[in-house]
């Protein structure tokens, strides 16, 4: 079952949803009988409700497949997703001055209705996922200690549908390689390409085509499940393929004009509250109200990023410095930078010239993330992941910041934008 197919599955499950719980809320307030009058009546309005609820679902990364293998994570954004939707649906309905209902009690109880179908469709659809539905059975044919990462990562995730039967390195009989195709059930084969004997392996692959296996290279199978690249199976050769940055000529363009009237705007909607903060700042802590850092940029170029000050000589955060990160009003200033094109709205985030030194010479590529502009917000920022500048976090957080590169789009930059909403609604700034 494709992973798109599955997404695509949840979203008409969750408008089935949707409008099961408005047809209960009203059956049970007006009575079933007189269910199709009232319906009329209620629907052309709560069809801007479905559309707030699905959106805020969406940006809570509720169709994210991965989400629902963690439990109390899931029920965790269920219930900050209902609540925001709740009251996005009220706003609608009380500033909607040509509404000719406002239904209190109805919204109150199709918003308990919702929740609850809500949780019970996800846990269908899970257990069916879990219990029902065939698993893609994978051979995996590289070296063990490049994937170890991914065969970890698979197991925690069976809600993905994948199942490893078999992993291979060294060159095995054809005839043998046929007899555990068919005894293990192989669906899809996955090959690293920079494997010594790939060309070997190819041609003995080759003979299996009648078995209507699927056949995918590592870093794309990797990349695909995961949303990162996997800097242990890339090559330089992988790096020309991928990067056609003269592709994203006009993406660039298109991007640079959006960011810069977005961030007129927000910079002037917003000065007002910056006198504020920064009353707020002093009072607590004294001036300077501006913190400043040296950062790399695009190609390498350097540039003073600009941010409230929360923190006291570098070490402790301040108070009004801890609101300021969790509600990421802190970043408010980094406005300036994306309309000097110092950065992006999205992009990787900019990191310190000397963290950055030490980290090119220990890990492959790193470089490779200066070939766009950084921004307030990127792919790894929405990765649930906290990462800091240690050598292992600065080695996953670049994965994500090369897949990011490599894909990125309007599609991808709305989709990232959204979800750093939900963050800062979430207070989770980091």
């Amino acid at each position: 079952m494709k992973q798109k197919f599955k997404k695509i599955s949840l979203f008409i499950g969750d408008i089935i949803v949707l409008h099961l719980a408005l047809a209960l809320t009203l059956g049970f307030r007006y009575g079933f009988e007189n269910l199709y009058l009232n319906w009329q009546i209620h629907y052309h309005y709560f069809i801007i409700v479905f559309f707030i609820w699905l959106l805020v679902f969406y940006i809570y990364n509720l169709y994210n497949l991965l989400t629902a293998t963690d439990k109390l994570k899931f029920n965790n954004l269920t219930i900050n997703a209902v609540v925001l939707s709740t009251l996005l649906s009220v706003a609608f309905f009380y500033l909607n001055v040509e509404s000719s209902i406002s239904p209190k009690t109805n919204l109150f109880i199709f918003a308990l209705l919702a929740t609850l179908l809500f949780i019970l469709w996800r846990k269908l659809f899970n257990f069916t996922l879990k219990s029902y539905l065939p698993r893609n059975n994978l051979l995996i044919i590289a070296d063990k200690d490049k994937i170890c990462d991914l065969l970890d990562f698979l197991q925690k995730k069976p809600h993905l549908g994948f199942n490893t039967v078999l992993v291979l390195k060294d060159l095995i009989d054809k005839g043998e390689l046929k007899n555990l195709i068919t005894q293990k059930r192989v669906h899809t084969v996955v090959l690293d390409s920079s494997l010594e004997k790939v060309n070997s392996w190819r041609q003995q692959l080759f003979t299996c085509l009648p078995y209507n296996l699927v056949f995918i290279d590592l870093s794309s199978f990797y990349e695909k499940i995961t949303g990162r690249v996997s800097l242990d199976t890339i090559t330089h050769t992988w790096f020309l393929e991928n990067f056609n940055e003269g592709n994203k000529k006009y993406f660039n363009h298109i991007k640079r004009i959006f960011d810069l009237i977005l961030a007129l705007i927000l910079f002037i909607i917003s000065l007002p509250f910056w006198t504020f903060i920064a009353i707020a700042i002093i009072l607590n802590s004294g001036l300077p109200i501006f913190f400043k850092q040296n950062r790399l940029g695009k190609n390498g170029k350097e540039f003073k990023m600009i941010k409230f000050r929360t923190m006291i000589n570098g070490e402790k955060i301040t108070k009004v410095g801890s609101f300021l990160r969790k509600s990421r009003l802190d970043e408010l200033p980094q406005l300036l930078n994306i309309i000097k094109n110092d950065m992006s709205f999205i992009g990787p985030r900019p990191e310190q010239p000397q963290i950055a030194n030490e980290l090119k010479d220990k890990i492959p590529f790193y470089q490779e993330r200066l070939l766009v502009k950084p921004g307030l917000s990127g792919w790894d920022q929405i990765s649930d992941n906290y990462h800091s500048a240690s050598y292992l976090d600065s080695f996953e957080k670049l994965q994500y910041d090369l897949f990011y590169i490599k894909n990125r789009s309007l599609y991808l930059d709305l989709s990232i934008a959204l979800k750093t909403m939900a963050t800062v609604l979430r207070r989770r700034g980091r």
